[in-house]
């Protein structure tokens, strides 16, 4: 997930999630095998610099046995790996101080890996944190996110407003436009919708009034994430910064 723009209060935020992960002192074994043990598992969230915008690449990573996937969505629980699209999922390795991730279509990413102390790593320019359950089994608050793109001749906008209540019910609000250069090239929606939600590891499930259901990856971010209001929410795919 790429956003062209942060604000300054999301950058700090992001910038504390992995702040530790450039402590000085934080080494490099010569041996990775020898101090992690198993590698990578579970969830990372993934932090790049973008130069081009001035912004933050951001991106989830699965570890499971010898294989990743990037970006995965829905149930983990029912994850196929097998499924995952080929450019964006393989296996990896360790080879002394170094990783290799290599797609099932496309050249290896490799690259030397420093583990730090708090459990997070630098590698390929980027802070990878594992990412941590909600610390309880509601939530409280109001969250937004949205993303935009944007060519010469088309412009995409899209915003969501999640309000979650400590008895289990939600709202969300959610706008979307697309511009083009046609004449009368503008169109806008909006929607609401609500009912209960769930948490089950770093799996979020909303079923709405009508029954349907929607479960995919969730877990907080930034200082203070611990408790029941984070100031970030990560939710299948979407950062969602805290309102109130």
């Amino acid at each position: 997930m790429r956003l062209s723009a942060m604000s300054t209060l999301s950058l700090a935020l992001l910038c504390a999630f992995g702040a530790a992960a450039r402590a000085e002192g934080a080494t490099a074994p010569e041996a990775l095998a020898g101090v992690w043990q198993d590698g990578p598992a579970g969830i990372y969230f993934v932090q790049t610099p973008d130069f081009a915008s001035g912004g933050l690449d951001r991106r989830t990573v699965l570890f499971a046995g010898d294989r990743w996937a990037e970006n995965p969505e829905g149930d983990l629980s029912q994850f196929n790996f097998d499924a995952a699209r080929p450019s964006m999922s393989g296996r990896w390795s360790l080879a002394g101080d170094a990783m290799s991730m290599t797609p099932a279509e496309g050249p290896p990413r490799t690259g030397p890996v420093k583990l730090n102390p708090d459990t997070c790593f630098d590698f390929r320019d980027g802070i990878w944190c594992p990412a941590r359950p909600f610390a309880g089994a509601t939530l409280a608050g109001k969250y937004s996110g949205g993303s935009s793109y944007s060519s010469s001749s088309s412009a995409i906008a899209v915003a969501s407003d999640y309000e979650f209540s400590a008895d289990g019910t939600y709202r969300l609000l959610a706008a979307g436009s697309f511009t083009s250069a046609e004449p009368d090239g503008r169109v806008t929606a909006a929607g609401a919708s609500e009912g209960r939600y769930r948490i089950e590891g770093l799996t979020l499930i909303l079923t709405g009034s009508d029954g349907t259901e929607r479960r995919d990856i969730a877990f907080p971010l930034g200082e203070g994430a611990d408790g029941a209001a984070p100031p970030m929410i990560y939710f299948g795919g979407w950062l969602l910064t805290r309102q109130n």
